[in-house]
């Protein structure tokens, strides 16, 4: 079989696509495009890397970290990772400097033993003009790959999922089985050994901090794209018809960055509260299997929900910005908003140990609003008010009219000494103690605003902040709120 022929790792990322940049030139758009994949690439190897060294400091002294597969060349230089992780290099034949094989073994070894291997990669395989690097550990899995997107466009992409892991050793795999490298059967056993699963998403979230803080890092030069046939390429120069900037805002570069990182975490979300739904269906399940595996419906629904409001934020950054925020707008009864959303607000006060207090009127009315939005928007802004308190704190939501509006007030009522939160690039907030992810204020306030709403905020003294939200009111019959809520 021609090499020419075999799959390559971009191809694993195909339903993603480059939005298209309006006002360049097709090849101001390509040169822009080949800036901002280099870019998150070194970025998301600097993340990548501290993780690797954090994980490194907890080995004893013998004991190796894991596997690094990458190409065309080695992409870690901190002498704790190149040193406690077992690194193979997939090279074009014309740099391959040197070629070693380990000796066939019946039974192979924990790790490899040598501490670099290299592979050959034929000049007419495609594989060479990608830039990759797929790790293995026992906490977590990753790849990532610095290729082209379903549009032809350069593009990073990066995958903690375990399906997509083991399809990206697959397409390497399929190499060594062209070439009959008799180290095959030795790697594949420590694949897996290794065998990726989900991580944490701990780990992801502290990846994104990572490379946002890479990536909000001055830019100083425009570089060559990073692949083989460009390294011997000039410099790249436009012409006076392409003037247009080649440095993309930072800003579109995290939509982009949020958006891929938000379907990484809910694909397997989404798949394990399938599975764990198929499982409450049986009859013979003890109550107490049964409410754990409730729990965990609960978790995997609480976190889909966040990811789905941090994607919904990053899309509403590449909208019409001068579209009416009324467009779409829709009757929405609060009354049954209501009854179905205080459980679980109550909930979530409950796990952080803090109270939530709700002033509802006999009555509520019906609002206009995005039936589909407001309630995860709210749920975030809630759930971000009771991040910011410390146990036992307590939070009031006041629910009045006022005039021709719904007013709606979150006061917490308790000391504290410093806002919680710390930036995590220009969407994000991580309060550092609980490593709970929220929505910043300012993206915060665009959401309400999208679905119709205002979201003022007044600062307090050592108490916290007050939010407070405005909804217009539609002029049909009121709703009994207090009477549907207890039903």
């Amino acid at each position: 079989m021609d090499t020419s022929e075999l799959p390559v790792l971009s191809s694993l990322f195909r339903h993603h696509t480059t939005p298209k940049r309006v006002g360049l030139s097709p090849v101001s758009r390509f040169q822009a495009a080949q800036v901002q994949a280099k870019e998150q690439w070194e970025a998301g190897i600097a993340a990548l890397e501290i993780l690797l060294v954090q994980q490194v400091e907890t080995l004893h002294a013998a004991e190796k970290g894991g596997l690094v597969l990458a190409g065309p060349a080695p992409v870690f230089a901190h002498p704790h990772v190149c040193e406690r992780f077992q690194s193979t290099v997939f090279r074009p034949q014309a740099r391959s400097l040197y070629h070693r094989q380990l000796p066939t073994r019946t039974t192979p070894p924990p790790y490899l033993a040598s501490q670099w291997h290299e592979f050959t990669l034929l000049n007419q395989d495609p594989l060479i003009q990608e830039q990759f690097c797929l790790v293995l550990t026992p906490e977590f899995g990753v790849l990532l790959v610095l290729g082209q997107g379903a549009d032809g466009l350069p593009r990073f992409e990066f995958s903690f999922e375990p399906e997509i892991i083991l399809r990206g050793w697959f397409v390497l795999r399929s190499r060594l089985q062209h070439q009959s490298y008799p180290v095959l059967a030795c790697l594949s056993e420590l694949i897996k050994a290794l065998a990726p699963s989900a991580p944490d998403y701990r780990v992801v979230s502290e990846y994104l901090r990572h490379m946002s803080d890479h990536l909000a890092l001055p830019n100083v030069s425009v570089a060559r794209p990073l692949s083989v046939s460009a390294e011997t390429a000039p410099p790249v120069s436009l012409s006076a018809a392409d003037n247009e900037p080649l440095m993309l805002p930072r800003r579109a570069e995290e939509v982009e960055f949020l958006q891929a990182l938000t379907h990484e975490v809910r694909t397997p979300l989404t798949t394990i509260r399938t599975l764990v739904r198929s499982l409450l269906k049986r009859h013979h399940l003890s109550d107490k299997v049964a409410q754990r595996l409730q729990a965990i419906d609960q978790e995997c629904t609480q976190q889909i929900e966040r990811m789905e409001l941090i994607f919904r934020a990053a899309e509403l950054h590449q909208k019409d910005p001068d579209a009416s925020p009324l467009q779409g707008l829709s009757s929405v009864p609060l009354a049954q908003l209501f009854a179905q959303s205080i459980p679980k607000w109550q909930r979530q006060a409950a796990r952080r140990q803090v109270q939530l207090d709700l002033n509802l009127p006999e009555t509520l009315p019906t609002v206009l609003s995005d039936a589909r939005l407001l309630n995860p928007v709210l749920t975030g802004l809630i759930e971000k008010t009771i991040l910011s308190l410390p146990v036992n704190g307590n939070i009031q939501i006041h629910v009045t009219i006022s005039g021709s509006q719904l007013k709606v007030e979150f006061v917490p009522n308790c000391w504290y000494e410093a806002d919680p939160f710390q930036a995590l690039g220009n969407f994000l907030t991580v309060q550092p103690q609980t490593g709970g992810v929220a929505l910043n204020i300012d993206v915060t306030k665009d959401l309400f605003q999208s679905v119709g709403g205002k979201l003022t905020v007044r600062k307090r003294h050592d108490l916290g902040d007050i939010f407070t939200l405005f909804l217009p009111l539609e002029t049909s019959s009121l709703f009994p709120a207090k009477a549907a809520i207890q039903a």
